[in-house]
């Protein structure tokens, strides 16, 4: 039977109990079970069933608001067998608390000394724990945020996971447990570094040195990484993050990105012990949230506890929710904020039936807060910070906090040594650059897990490397968000775009792709995706509003920085559809004054518009950036080739416009140094090129003021077009080295003709050869570092690809048709941009060294992969073919059959290009 206790707001307040000096009295109510009784949003205590309490703090509830209290019999609610007889009922159900509130109710007589019980809160017909529960007498009471129905549940019992490495030697007097952790993997597999295959070879390496190996996961497994994660709406990181086959992981708050289905898909996990110790799902899927809120795990002869919590969620501004009431991430998943308090309670009714306890967690520099305030926590390795990877140690160095690195880059290592006697331990080795572990030093790989990573992009994405479009130049921020302007006036027909940072002083990254073929990665990068709040669109998507030409213009005026693209004029009566990014969309009174938005419309993440408007202009014939016509759709005017074997002039081109001949500024005879020859009249051997006895031009070694001179006789293009350089260009060149050449630094390109040595590094730029000597067997080629390992006495080509632009240019080296590297970064500027004439071996010093060129090509373009790929390795005859435009059935037959990915017959006529 139900008894109802109406608490109305009322003016006049009994006191209880007096009042120490500096405390703040605080009202109580007269025992409500006969008489209302008055509370407000100054707080108070509010007594019913004889000797239970609510104690609001001032503030928790809004002024007006009416409270009651129904005591009911658990035999009316879900689960009754698990609960005691009472269950309180107080509404308004659901009301979000300001501030805490103090809930106290009397056990009842069905209550067991030797069980362990909790105050939980009834939502969906599911009971969530309040693990800050706490009995005391005759009372169990915890700190609540949320009105609603309570009833006192019994926890139940803990067993043990699963083993790890051999069972208990009870003869052993010690043992070691290694843990491997690594955090915030933000779906980088898939990617060339190989980072997943490198952290589970590790995994693997750890288990042969120790088999009492714990390999854990500090969460975010989502988003700001591989394009395979958007393609599949999630699916393919959940997949990743299985085959990695953790031991132990914790949910992060990325993890929640792409709602309920995708997040139960992921806690589903056949090797893991996975966590969410502040949250609990209240949703009514079949499979359920297959996590944990407490787990052990026997390591050997000891019992190992785990806990793990995810931190808190982040909105569309980019930033952490600070403010009560803090919401949840998405329906159905109720979550516990206070992340110390339940960290208390699971030791305290866990903790006794372990040896030692970790928590794998997911909350930043709390888990200092915790390791200071919950000393009975051995070992927290944590995650969410991305600050740079560290060790704390607390409580006497007791207490051990681990932050990994991030992305994929760093795994932390440590071993933990135990007394089997009183299972006392103490880490092996503590300090920080002991324990941190850099993955590209990682040189060993998991082959079965890069396959499966292959076979799950592979059915997401139409191909990894299709370029989608081409941009003629490298952008900045600025050029970027002029392409997103672009696009979205095309695809989705508004009048004016005004994007800018939410925070002038913090505004969110943008990674410029680079110039020429754009992957959907690339674009992806461009614009990473963070879905904030979760499931909803990433925090630099774009919506669209309806104003007023008076608002358009004010919303201009009041935010300079700010890039606008419309129209200059405004008509004050008339109305314009404008694009604006995600966070000032929501929050117009952030950035603009006396203007609002009526309903704003969400139009896509930038990197999917983007991604439209340039399979369009690809479609076109159209560089994404700018309206010149695409190379692949005319005929190439700006390819040179010099064979070298014209029995008249060898420095005559077999076609293209440019040309070559000796600089020769001191008027030297070199009759007797260079020489044109079948290799088979050489003096010395050297070897054939693919069998062929090929004619080839055997070269001295040039002083400084010696060399070859090309003068290009092509446009200008790229960033530098307004200085009259060439910006985007490529070198292609047939050349075998001699072993008594390398063992020095070989000029191959110099880009200004001044060749003394004097002139500043702004003034020219250099691309050489790596010296090969002591114990080395191979080089590189490059600057600034060198890239391959080629050998003396060998032909190879080479080809430099160079997009030289005002900050961060590109510059790539394919070696036989391969890419052996790409940098990106400050030095490639304009001093790499050409002027009307440069040099080819010869670089202003005196490293210049004697060898042998088979063939060049001198391309006034940046030569895509494709051609570069079709022109192989060294040849007898060079040959260039021109990369066409073309439609790839493979990519269309995929685009109409891929999981995860629907059918868009308009897509399909723009995938015209490039296998």
């Amino acid at each position: 039977m139900y008894f109802r206790v109406l608490l109305y707001v009322f003016s006049t307040l009994l006191l209880l109990g007096c009042v120490g000096e500096g405390e703040t009295s605080k009202s109580v109510s007269e025992d409500a079970a006969q008489t209302p009784v008055p509370v407000g949003s100054e707080g108070g205590v509010i007594r019913f069933d004889g000797t239970g309490t609510l104690d609001l703090e001032v503030g928790a509830v809004a002024d007006g608001l009416t409270l009651s209290v129904d005591v009911g019999q658990s035999q009316a609610f879900p689960d009754a067998q698990n609960s005691l007889s009472k269950v309180y009922s107080i509404t308004p159900i659901e009301t979000a608390l300001f501030d805490k509130a103090d809930l106290t109710i009397p056990l009842p007589s069905d209550y067991q000394a030797d069980q362990q019980y909790v105050l939980a809160r009834l939502v969906n017909n599911t009971w969530v724990p309040n693990f800050n529960s706490r009995i005391e007498g005759n009372f169990i009471s915890a700190e609540i945020y949320h009105l609603g129905i309570y009833g006192i549940r019994k926890l139940p019992n803990i067993s043990t996971f699963k083993s790890i490495g051999p069972a208990c030697d009870t003869a052993a007097v010690q043992q070691t447990i290694r843990f491997v952790h690594v955090a915030d993997l933000h779906s980088r597999f898939g990617y060339k570094e190989r980072l997943y295959s490198r952290l589970k070879s590790l995994h693997l390496t750890s288990l042969e040195e120790n088999p009492y190996t714990v390999f854990t996961n500090g969460g975010d497994d989502y988003e700001k990484g591989n394009v395979a994660e958007q393609v599949s709406m999630g699916r393919a990181s959940s997949l990743a993050t299985q085959a990695m086959k953790f031991d132990v992981r914790v949910v992060g708050n990325h993890d929640y990105a792409w709602g309920e289905d995708e997040l139960l898909a992921y806690a589903q996990d056949e090797t893991a012990l996975v966590l969410a110790s502040n949250t609990q799902y209240v949703g009514e899927k079949a499979q359920g949230f297959a996590t944990h809120k407490f787990g052990i795990i026997d390591v050997g002869c000891v019992k190992v506890g785990f806990l793990g919590m995810t931190s808190g969620p982040w909105n569309e501004l980019d930033k952490e929710y600070k403010e009560r009431p803090l919401p949840d991430f998405i329906d159905n998943f109720v979550m516990d904020y206070e992340f110390t308090e339940v960290a208390e309670g699971l030791v305290r009714f866990y903790g006794e039936q372990v040896d030692y306890l970790v928590m794998v967690s997911h909350l930043g520099w709390v888990d200092d807060r915790i390791a200071q305030n919950v000393p009975e926590i051995n070992l927290i390795l944590g995650g969410h910070s991305h600050d740079k990877p560290q060790i704390h140690r607390y409580n006497d160095n007791q207490s051990i906090v681990i932050e990994p690195d991030i992305y994929g880059m760093g795994a932390t290592v440590i071993d933990i040594e135990f007394n089997l006697f009183d299972k006392t331990s103490r880490p092996v080795r503590f300090e920080n650059d002991e324990i941190q572990i850099d993955t590209l030093d990682i040189n060993t790989f998991h082959e079965p897990l890069d396959n499966k990573i292959a076979e799950i992009v592979k059915t997401y994405l139409e191909d990894p490397n299709y370029k989608v479009a081409i941009s003629e130049n490298y952008p900045d921020r600025n050029d970027i968000e002029k392409v997103l302007a672009d696009a979205l006036m095309f695809t989705h027909k508004v009048d004016a775009v005004l994007l800018g940072a939410y925070d002038l002083a913090d505004p969110f990254s943008l990674y410029p792709w680079q110039a020429g073929g754009v992957t959907q990665q690339e674009l992806h990068d461009a614009f990473p995706v963070e879905r904030q709040p979760s499931n909803t669109l990433g925090f630099n998507a774009v919506y669209s509003v309806e104003v007023s030409g008076a608002d358009l213009e004010s919303m201009v005026g009041q935010q300079p920085q700010w890039q606008y693209f419309g129209e200059q004029q405004f008509n004050p009566d008339s109305t314009y559809t404008v694009a604006l990014y995600k966070g000032a969309a929501l929050n117009p009174s952030l950035f603009f004054n006396d203007v609002n938005f009526e309903k704003p419309t969400a139009l896509d993440d930038s990197w999917r518009v983007i991604e439209e408007y340039g399979r369009y202009r690809t479609g076109q014939c159209l560089h994404l950036d700018t309206d010149t016509q695409l190379n692949a759709c005319k005929e190439d005017e700006f390819i040179t080739l010099w064979q070298f074997d014209n029995s008249e002039d060898p420095f005559v081109a077999d076609y293209g416009p440019s040309t070559m001949k000796l600089f020769n500024p001191d008027r030297k005879s070199y009759s007797d140094e260079v020489i044109f020859e079948k290799i088979s009249q050489l003096e010395e051997s050297i070897p054939s090129l693919s069998g062929f006895d090929a004619t080839v031009m055997k070269f001295p070694r040039f002083k400084i003021n010696e060399g070859l001179k090309v003068r290009h006789n092509v446009d200008a293009n790229g960033d530098f077009v307004e200085q009259g350089l060439v910006s985007d260009y490529s070198l292609v060149m047939d050349i075998l080295w001699p072993s008594e050449s390398v063992a020095k630094y070989r000029p191959l390109l110099q880009t200004s003709l001044n060749y003394e040595s004097e002139v500043e590094d702004e003034k020219k730029a250099e691309i050489r050869f790596e010296s090969i000597e002591g114990e080395r067997t191979t080089g590189g080629v490059g600057f600034d570092g060198f890239c391959g390992e080629m050998l003396p006495d060998t032909w190879y080509r080479i080809a430099l690809v160079f997009y030289s632009a005002p900050f961060d240019g590109t510059f790539k080296v394919y070696i036989n048709g391969e890419l052996a590297c790409e940098k990106t970064g400050r030095n490639i500027t304009e001093r790499f941009a050409l002027g009307e004439q440069f040099l080819l071996l010869t670089d202003g010093t005196w490293a210049a060294q004697p060898g042998y060129l088979n063939a060049a090509l001198f391309a006034g373009r940046s030569l895509s992969e494709t051609e570069i790929k079709m022109m192989g390795g060294p040849s007898a005859k060079m040959v260039f073919s021109q990369e066409k435009a073309t439609t790839s059935e493979t990519i269309l037959r995929h685009q109409q059959s891929a999981p995860g990915r629907p059918y868009n017959p308009w897509l399909e006529q723009r995938n015209k290009f490039f296998k």
